[in-house]
């Protein structure tokens, strides 16, 4: 993956904020804990009383819909 990300920021200028934006999204997805994840998945269909993978099933088809 390492090798894949270099790639790309060899076609970013460097300090620009795209850099910046990409680097904090890797700072953010190297968070990711799926144990937690699943975890929230759970509580909120428990919570909610529906998956909340339909619900987000639903919303990406509305968004191409509407677009």
């Amino acid at each position: 993956m390492d090798g894949y990300m270099d790639t790309l920021f060899d076609f970013m200028d460097p300090g620009v904020e795209t850099e910046t934006i990409y680097r904090d999204y890797l700072a953010h997805v190297a968070t990711f804990n799926p144990q937690k994840a699943k975890e929230c998945e759970e509580s909120l269909d428990e919570h909610l009383g529906y998956k909340i993978h339909v619900v987000f099933a639903v919303a990406y088809v509305a968004k191409d819909l509407h677009q």
